[in-house]
Parts: C-alpha cells; sequence; structure tokens
C-alpha cells in the first residue's frame, strides 16, 4: 500500500466530503487526522499540516468523483481539488475549528502555486456563490508571498458583506515546507 503523509494534524469535516472517501481518526492534541483512500485501491493520502502562533494551515486532496456511464466511459462528476484549511490559533498546536475558513485550489491554481520561480508571489480570488443572487456576498483571497530566505507568508482574507466582518489569516512558510506543498500539488492529481 502507498501513503502518501501531508503532516501531523487536520480538521475533521469539510463542505467537499461528498466527493471523497474520508475517515477520521483521533491524534494526539485532539487533533482529527483525514485519510483518504481511493476506491479499489492501494493508493491512501493523508492531510500536510503547519501550526504557527497565529493560525494554522492544513492541506489535503479532495480527489475526483466519477461515475461509470451505460456505455462504458466514465464522466467527472466533481472535479479534484486541493483543499487548504485556515485556522486561527487558540494556543500552542492548538486551533478554533469553528473558525476555520476553507479554500479549495483548482488544477490550474495549483500549477501556478508548483510553477512559483524563487521570490515569486500569486494571488487567487474565490466568491463562494458565484453565478448565484448572492453573487459578491462573500470574497475570499488567498496570497502567497515571498519572504527573505526563501519563506512564504500564505494568507487568507474573507470578507463577508452579509456578516459585515472581514478576516484575515496568516501563515508563514518555510522554504521546504513550501517545496513539500509544491510537490504533492504536483504529485496528486
Amino acid at each position: 500500500m502507498e501513503i502518501f503523509g501531508f503532516g501531523d494534524g487536520d480538521v475533521s469535516d469539510h463542505p467537499y466530503c461528498h466527493c471523497c472517501m474520508l475517515l477520521h481518526l483521533g491524534l494526539a492534541f485532539q487533533l482529527p487526522q483525514t485519510i483518504l483512500q481511493i476506491k479499489d485501491s492501494d493508493r491512501v493520502f493523508t492531510n500536510y499540516c503547519v501550526y504557527k502562533g497565529k493560525a494554522s494551515l492544513s492541506m489535503y486532496p479532495v480527489l475526483p468523483k466519477v461515475s461509470r456511464l451505460d456505455s462504458g466511459g466514465l464522466k467527472v462528476d466533481c472535479r479534484g481539488v486541493m483543499m487548504l484549511t485556515f485556522s486561527p490559533a487558540i494556543g500552542e498546536q492548538k486551533c478554533d475549528w469553528e473558525k476555520k475558513q476553507f479554500f479549495a485550489l483548482s488544477l490550474v491554481e495549483m500549477g501556478s502555486l508548483t510553477s512559483l520561480g524563487p521570490g515569486g508571489g500569486c494571488e487567487f480570488f474565490h466568491d463562494p456563490s458565484m453565478k448565484t443572487s448572492n453573487t459578491g456576498q462573500v470574497r475570499k483571497i488567498l496570497s502567497v508571498k515571498p519572504v527573505e530566505g526563501g519563506s512564504y507568508f500564505l494568507s487568507l482574507s474573507i470578507v463577508n458583506n452579509k456578516l459585515q466582518t472581514n478576516d484575515r489569516l496568516s501563515v508563514p512558510i518555510t522554504a521546504a515546507k513550501f517545496a513539500a506543498m509544491k510537490t504533492t500539488c504536483s504529485t496528486i492529481f
């Protein structure tokens, strides 16, 4: 069995769970661990998590969901994403999971992330209610900015016009951890 490890700790649920099979296990610090196994396969994926003073970042794949057509072909029902989960810290390696925020990187966005050269940065904009009557109510911006020494800051800004809130969660990522994230994005899908 191949096991692709992403770290130690994760959130216990997410809104895209209908697109994949998840099994949650409790770990040290009472932080749940997400493990994803592809149906009829020996490949298993777990999450990658970075804990810092003010927030944590968790990253795990949500694999595409496909169904078989009567003709024998396959149809993509749900595209795969790399789910990023930001949670504010409430103590050392403790996060407020009730206030977690999600950002689903598409395949093209993962390509932008993995193609970053030294000192390069990028920004992604999501409107979770796009193409509905609630367009513009919530805006999410993921910013990847380089800092000295090859490290990066990953920041998620959430503007909720309906609740009139403006939240920002930032996690510093070392060069080695950022390289691990890029490698994960390039090998999963």
